[in-house]
């Protein structure tokens, strides 16, 4: 008779680390946090937890999720990692610098459960490329006309604001270029992002463009829409519609980029542009048996 063995379950740490970022950051079962509270969400209990450094600021957050059958966060968890970071920064900025900010990336690591936790993270900032001084003299002057312009364009792709101000920023360039005296020129609009269609649906967005721009433009200006039933816009209470506009920005950033360079008409050129975060360099993680990711942070 063969026999049937059970897989092991696992948990997930979840981590969100503080600026300025201290070279490497560890954490095993033997660290003691600042503070741990457990919060229930949707009937499952979570272990979340705030570390110092030992200057006695904010170092790094962490959230236990537990039950876990395979190395994979679970869909129904997104929300509340969404909430926790919001209100945690929101807290912080309160009740102790109003400037504090959380690092861009966010880093996760999947343990057997019933054993102790044992991370390590190094990570650095990797450039070596050098200012290209008269690149940046040039561009500064070329793009003094287009200053309002390129300022959209940076926050549309600042990380460290909130999602539906970047919406809003690249929203304003397009509205810049298709709206006149109060009234959008919809067939000129729908012509341009016609040689976006494909992108959109490989984003899995199947409303026409423009339609779909203009209703997450509504979901990120009123914290609450609708008609009959009033539900949230884009905040940290809905996770559904602040993954949709974080699918769109980098769509949003092509398409303002291209407005801007077909505004110029030469003066100049914005080429490829990559987000700074994209160049981080993770190394691996201290402990060689944990399955240890990287990503941005929404």
């Amino acid at each position: 008779m063969l026999g049937f063995k059970r897989p092991e379950m696992k948990y997930c740490l979840y981590y969100w680390l503080f600026e300025p970022i201290r070279g490497k950051l560890k954490d095993d079962a033997a660290r003691i946090p600042a503070f741990s509270i457990t919060t229930n969400f949707r009937d499952v209990d979570y272990e979340f937890a705030l570390f110092c450094h030992e200057d006695g600021s904010p170092e790094l957050a962490r959230v236990r999720i537990p039950h876990l059958n395979t190395e994979k966060i679970p869909e129904d968890t997104l929300p509340l990692l969404q909430i926790l970071k919001e209100h945690l920064i929101s807290t912080l900025r309160l009740a102790y610098r109003e400037d504090i900010q959380i690092f861009p990336m966010a880093t996760w690591s999947f343990f057997d459960e019933g054993k102790e936790h044992k991370m390590g993270l190094e990570i650095e900032i990797y450039d070596p490329t050098q200012l290209d001084v008269n690149l940046v003299k040039s561009f500064f002057s070329a793009s003094m006309r287009y200053r309002e312009e390129i300022r959209l364009l940076v926050d549309g792709r600042d990380a460290r604001l909130p999602l539906q101000y970047r919406f809003l920023s690249y929203y304003k360039i397009i509205e810049d270029k298709f709206k006149n005296a109060g009234r959008w020129d919809t067939k000129q609009l729908d012509k341009f992002l016609e040689a976006y269609r494909a992108r959109f649906v490989e984003k899995g967005f199947n409303k026409k463009p423009a339609s779909l721009i203009h209703e997450l433009r509504d979901r990120c200006v009123h914290i609450r829409t609708g008609t009959k039933k009033e539900v949230f816009g884009v905040t940290q209470l809905n996770h559904k519609e602040a993954v949709r506009v974080a699918e769109m920005l980098p769509l949003l950033s092509d398409i303002c980029k291209e407005l801007i360079n077909k505004k110029a008409a030469g003066a100049l050129v914005i080429g490829d542009i990559s987000l700074w975060h994209e160049k981080m360099q993770p190394n691996k993680a201290l402990n060689p048996d944990a399955a240890n990711s990287a990503a941005p942070v929404s």
